[in-house]
């Protein structure tokens, strides 16, 4: 009977669809369980450094120490562990997925995890978002490895573990499967949604099989009250874009400061730490409470209940905003979905108390406003307004909402973009000269080095050389140039050859026929860079040395050459991989 169920097993299995939905639903199965894994270490991590499960019950002290010692077992893992864990993680996602088929380190999930629960168990400001969807692409990742699949596959199973983690992290499994299609593919696709859902229906399943059916937040219902209330929807979106944009610019430039320091990268987030917990300690003076903390979910609540004055609110938004590039740009682990979510609710009740003061038979309570700030500001910051919209909607379960939400979510991304060009995620990788706009095969050019194109059978001109010599070399060149070297095999100019003529006998007179505004191209320059050595004065030859500096000759390239090795690069990229 069990070899029969085996069999059947295999029969099913070597079906390609079923297949990759039976793989969707182990990524979804284990992804969930690191969810659940990691809310755990958070919980465990704050009870032993700040002396509950959260920072709003810790004392003063606490709050300012808290951080430091967390980011001294954070710093060494990331710098020791796996460097892809710094950060918010989902830029080093969408690299694997465009770049590298998909392939993840192993050893990232078990980074990610420690160091994310020790930087935002301490109260360092980041959401769990980032790191489960790290995590849970990690273990795509590796399941696409264990089953031997293809790139392909390995880059959908990918997405499936980013999906998963949304899902588990916000019990919202239809804003994974977007998130997952918009942010990290980028591309939508019958057979990836349907794979892609799969995977982040079963990871919600596995988190409310452990915590429930409970939201991530108490939200109110709210509704639009009237229709001209729509206007003041319209300048949040604005607003939300500007916020969008300040968090970003802050948090990478927080980033280039702390890269700068001329200390141990492992020791550098507890440099971040020490100036959170400042922060912190100020917050607690000004609000009673460490809010701007760990993913700030705890004040999104008092927020959407009205709790907080406006000029308070706005305070609250720029404490938020450094606290978050204290904890990120010094090299700690976390989110900025959840920190972009704090920030517009604190942005949109400060608008809100201010409507309800200017326009109170019109517009709604405070509450509203912030409910609707969220989504704006991750919109905007993200450049990804459907992931948000949905995010919202599952978590207030109010179809009432939605109108103002999509309003301002769409203004928001629209004025984000005439502001900034790159979202919070795509900025990290321009910084690292990943342009994926561009697409994969445009960064093949850029990467593929000149020595994978130089054309070996060189015929180089030594001068000083008689004439004979040179008709001689003439009668071997396949090209219409000749390299021309010193008596050290240094290149010192291009020789067209219909400049020679029977008459020239002495090498001396071929110096003055050089072409010396032919500049040569070094072998681990790029294939891009060769191109545009050669583009403007439409070269098809180009000289290869081994350095800039000693400029000694080692061979030509050509443009069939240069295109030779772009195109072997490209079917080598799509290669089925066979691991």
């Amino acid at each position: 009977m069990m070899r029969l169920i085996l069999l059947r097993l295999r029969e099913i299995m070597s079906h390609e669809n079923n297949a990759l939905l039976a793989t969707a639903v182990v990524v979804g199965t284990v992804t969930g369980a690191a969810a659940v894994g990691l809310v755990w270490a958070f919980r465990a991590v704050a009870v032993v450094l700040l002396g509950g499960e959260g920072p709003t019950t810790s004392t003063p002290w606490r709050v300012a120490i808290a951080p430091i010692a967390g980011a001294l077992v954070a710093g060494p893992l990331i710098a020791w562990g796996a460097r892809e864990a710094k950060g918010h993680g989902v830029p080093q996602v969408m690299e694997a997925v465009a770049l590298k088929g998909g392939r993840i380190r192993g050893r990232v999930a078990v980074v990610k995890t420690l160091a994310s629960a020790f930087t935002i168990g301490s109260g360092g400001s980041g959401g769990r978002e980032g790191p489960i969807v790290q995590i849970g692409s990690a273990l795509g990742s590796l399941v696409a490895r264990l089953f031997r699949v293809s790139e392909d596959r390995s880059r959908l199973l990918v997405a499936c573990g980013a999906a998963a983690g949304i899902s588990a992290a916000f019990n919202a499994p239809l804003a994974g499967v977007f998130f997952a299609l918009e942010v990290i593919l980028q591309r939508f696709t019958t057979r990836g949604f349907a794979t892609v859902v799969v995977s982040a229906v079963t990871a919600s399943v596995v988190w409310r099989a452990v915590f429930g059916n409970r939201p991530v937040l108490d939200v109110p219902l709210f509704g639009l009250r009237h229709p001209a209330e729509l206007l003041i929807y319209l300048v949040l979106g604005f607003a939300a874009a500007l916020v969008g944009v300040v968090f970003v610019r802050v948090l990478y430039s927080a980033e280039d400061l702390f890269d700068a320091l001329p200390i141990p990268e492992a020791l550098k987030p507890a440099i971040g730490g020490a100036l959170l917990g400042g922060l912190g300690v100020g917050v607690v003076i000004f609000i009673g409470q460490p809010i701007v903390y760990g993913t700030g979910l705890y004040g999104i609540d008092q927020a959407l209940a009205g709790q907080y004055v406006w000029f308070g609110m706005l305070l609250l938004v720029a404490a938020k905003i450094l606290a978050t590039s204290f904890s990120l740009g010094s090299g700690g682990s976390g989110g900025v979905f959840a920190p972009a979510l704090f920030m517009g609710a604190m942005l949109g009740g400060a608008i809100g108390h201010g409507a309800t003061a200017l326009f109170p038979t019109i517009a709604a309570s405070p509450g509203a406003y912030a409910t609707v700030g969220m989504g704006a500001v991750f919109a905007g910051a993200a450049q990804a307004p459907i992931s948000a919209i949905l995010i919202l909607f599952e978590m207030t379960n109010d179809y009432r909402i939605i109108l103002p939400l999509m309003l301002s979510c769409i203004v928001a991304t629209t004025a984000y973009s005439f502001l900034q060009k790159d979202s919070i995620y795509t900025m990290k990788l321009r910084r690292k000269g990943i342009e994926l706009s561009q697409g994969r095969e445009r960064h093949l050019l850029e990467r593929t080095p000149v020595s994978h194109a130089i054309v070996e059978d060189l015929v180089a001109l030594r001068l000083p050389v008689d004439g004979q010599d040179v008709q001689e070399r003439i009668a071997k060149q396949g090209q219409d140039v000749l390299v021309c070297v010193d008596e050290f095999a240094r290149y010192i100019g291009m020789l067209p050859l219909e400049r020679v003529t029977d008459e020239l006998v002495d090498g001396s007179d071929l110096l003055a026929l050089l072409d010396t505004d032919v500049k040569p191209v070094v072998a681990t320059e790029s294939l891009d860079d060769a191109f545009a050595l050669m583009a403007p004065r439409g070269l098809r030859v180009l000289p290869v040395v081994d350095s800039l500096v000693f400029k000694r000759v080692i061979g030509i390239v050509t443009r069939e050459s240069l295109a030779s090795a772009y195109w072997t690069a490209v079917a080598t990229s799509r290669q089925v991989s066979s691991t």
